[in-house]
């Protein structure tokens, strides 16, 4: 086990100092150091998308005893209760984008970093098709058997053939509740967002502290970031193929997209 480097963490009014980072792998150099570290939410380590992560975990020790009292109470207890792969968020110092995420597993206090900022490089390589560029996977491929195509065919003329005792309609939705442009998208999920933080509590106006107003601000921009980035093919400005067609999206689906990632990031308790 080798020592990496040590980190302080803020919540409210606590300030806890020597949590120290450790790792198995002695040549790891870890591509980032921070002396600061701000408690965000409680979320659900165990949801985050792999492409977010940017660090192998670490394991945490410390010598002190607030901070050992401190995980014990805010991670470790509620963890053993709960069960269900809680995390504390912290954000990294002043850096955009970066944070911390501490959980408990194999009774040991871990951390691993996590990188909103790969959002825009995963949007990227997928507009730029970058990752033909980065596969094993081979675009050749050899024409299918004449036979198999037309068992195929005779399978799918089968599928299409009107069923009597079965009422064909067509889903519609209504055009007040479709989103056509990336102004109509955008506007919505702030109203969401926004809904959704009121209704668990949240709002900046109501806001006891700067600390906590802070908090809230973060979950907002995640939660928005993460949002546009999942309706990225909605977006007019992504390459598309000529002759292709912009996906409509509706305001259920949107409410839905984002009250998923408001249960990630907001607190679980």
């Amino acid at each position: 086990m080798n020592h990496k480097f040590n980190a302080r963490l803020a919540d409210e009014n606590e300030s806890l100092g020597d949590i120290q980072f450790w790792s198995d792998n002695k040549e790891e150099i870890p591509s980032f150091k921070t002396d600061l570290l701000t408690f965000v939410a409680y979320i659900r380590y165990d949801k985050i998308p792999v492409y977010l992560i940017s660090s192998r975990p670490f394991s945490i020790f410390t010598n002190n005893t607030n901070t050992s009292n401190y995980f014990e109470r805010k991670l470790v207890q509620k963890s053993l209760i709960n069960q269900i792969g809680l995390g504390l968020l912290a954000k990294k110092g002043a850096t955009e984008g970066e944070y911390s995420v501490f959980y408990y597993d194999d009774s040991q206090v871990k951390s691993f970093t996590i990188n909103f900022n790969f959002l825009e490089t995963v949007q990227e390589f997928i507009a730029n098709k970058k990752y033909t560029l980065n596969s094993f996977i081979t675009n050749d491929r050899q024409a299918p058997n004449e036979a198999i195509l037309k068992s195929f065919d005779k399978a799918l003329e089968k599928r299409l053939e009107p069923n009597p005792f079965i009422l064909n309609e067509k889903k519609k939705h209504s055009n007040s509740s479709v989103l056509s442009t990336p102004e109509q998208i955008n506007t919505a999920v702030t109203k969401i967002i926004s809904s959704g933080l009121r209704i668990r509590g949240l709002s900046v106006s109501s806001a006891t502290s700067v600390n906590e107003k802070l908090k809230i601000k973060e979950i907002y921009q995640m939660t928005q970031r993460a949002t546009l980035f999942s309706l990225r093919k909605y977006n007019d400005t992504n390459v598309k193929k000529p002759g292709s067609k912009r996906h409509p999206i509706t305001l259920s689906e949107l409410q839905e997209i984002v009250e998923n990632l408001l249960h990630l990031f907001i607190d679980l308790e």
